[in-house]
């Protein structure tokens, strides 16, 4: 009976972790919430020259939060991605422990007894 109660546990406890991940993914795409900053790159914009214009055309300034963001949403992503698989493990366990194992056999009957 015992690892039923833990198998419950388990099983609402890694549910609780894929609902959690799925939520902060949610919310860091939806822009409610900030990613974990795992990516952080200088003050300064970036200079990218322009194609064409030769060594003195100059370039285009591209600010760093515009590498900065997507990096680390897609990091927050994969972090996210990992915890649920911990979840899913964790319930997929609980749900072992709480379902009942059954074993069925089949008798085999000697060709002897039926025949007579």
């Amino acid at each position: 009976m015992s690892e039923k109660i833990v198998g419950y546990i388990l099983l609402f406890s890694g549910i609780a972790i894929l609902l959690l991940s799925a939520f902060s993914v949610y919310g860091v795409f939806s822009k409610n919430i900030e990613p974990i900053q795992f990516f952080t790159i200088g003050d300064a914009p970036i200079e990218v020259p322009v194609v064409g214009q030769g060594a003195n055309g100059g370039g285009i300034d591209i600010p760093t939060t515009t590498i900065s963001a997507p990096l680390n949403s897609f990091a927050h992503l994969v972090l996210m991605m990992f915890i649920g698989s911990i979840g899913f493990k964790i319930s997929s366990l609980g749900t072992m422990l709480v379902r009942p194992v059954i074993v069925k056999l089949k008798s085999k009957e000697s060709p002897d007894k039926s025949s007579k």
